[in-house]
């Protein structure tokens, strides 16, 4: 698996995995983008902030998911990931953080809703420390 920076040829991918019906239950806003919401949104923040980062998993060149950085400025910067819905069930979650960990960023924080057993599965094997319980959600931190 390797880890790279997302680029705007990568919105059709993120697009659907961000509109896939389990990630939306999973993020904190459950609503469909539109493509137009979501190009804009790319051209104006999400390629370009310095305080955001996209990568994207990759398998035998295949893309696999996504995982974000945001608040870089922040002591313990947010990340948040998504599996391609085609490659869920497969290992590709614990293994794309480990190599976050690993190579992009080893201190950070996340924030987990209460339902996404997968990624509290995830952040437990990896050893995060959890923080609270807040809101529906779990924090933890790494």
């Amino acid at each position: 698996m390797i880890l790279r920076p997302a680029t705007y040829e990568d919105w059709e991918n993120l697009l659907l995995w961000r509109n896939d019906s389990l990630t939306r239950q999973n993020t904190e806003s459950d609503r469909k983008i539109t493509v137009e919401e979501h190009q804009n949104w790319l051209k104006s923040r999400g390629l370009v902030s310095e305080d955001l980062k996209i990568y994207i998993a990759e398998v035998n060149r295949k893309p696999i998911g996504t995982i974000r950085a945001e608040a870089l400025q922040n002591p313990l910067p947010k990340v948040s990931w998504t599996i391609a819905p085609s490659e869920r069930n497969k290992g590709y979650g614990f293994k794309m953080v480990e190599a976050f960990i690993r190579e992009i960023q080893s201190h950070f924080r996340v924030e987990i809703k209460k339902q996404d057993h997968f990624s509290q599965q995830i952040v437990k094997k990896l050893n995060f420390e959890f923080e609270k319980e807040e809101k529906e959600k779990l924090h933890y931190k790494i």
